[in-house]
């Protein structure tokens, strides 16, 4: 997932180089679904130029992030927008956080601890109980005044 335009975001492991790394090497750090390759051999801050990176090398020198599962409740009774900007890919399993302005995301954070805030480049995961594409994410808040949802925080 090349959402942000920065990093690539793992969505799954398949048999492959990354798989049969990981089977090989148990006591080793491991790629896992979700996590944020922020710079492959040097190379940072355009998702294309790293995967273009990655495709052309056999060696692979990565720093990579791993997310802190968030989960909050938001409440949007009365309120007609929710604060936030989002940006998705078609085939994604993730709703990012484009941008969080006043709203019940921006409420949520003025009450909460600096681990919960809900930030730029989070990503949605899970609303009210269902985990799925990102239209299906849309999809289950639609009409409820209460969000209950699991978000990951690169921090």
């Amino acid at each position: 997932d090349v959402t942000d335009g920065l990093s690539l975001v793992i969505v799954d492991i398949l048999p492959g180089v990354v798989q049969t790394w990981n089977e090989k090497h148990p006591n080793a750090p491991r790629l896992q679904i979700n996590d944020r390759v922020i710079e492959a051999n040097g190379m940072r801050g355009d998702a294309k130029k790293l995967m273009t990176v990655m495709k052309q090398s056999t060696v692979w020198t990565l720093m990579v992030q791993r997310p802190v599962e968030v989960e909050i409740v938001i409440n949007r009774s009365g309120v007609i927008g929710m604060g936030i900007d989002l940006r998705y890919a078609p085939n994604g399993t993730s709703l990012m956080i484009t941008e969080v302005d006043d709203g019940p995301f921006k409420d949520w954070n003025q009450c909460s601890g600096a681990a919960a805030q809900i930030q730029t480049c989070d990503r949605i995961i899970e609303v009210n109980g269902t985990r799925g594409s990102s239209q299906e994410l849309l999809k289950a808040g639609l009409d409820l005044e209460a969000l209950s949802l699991k978000v990951l925080h690169y921090g």
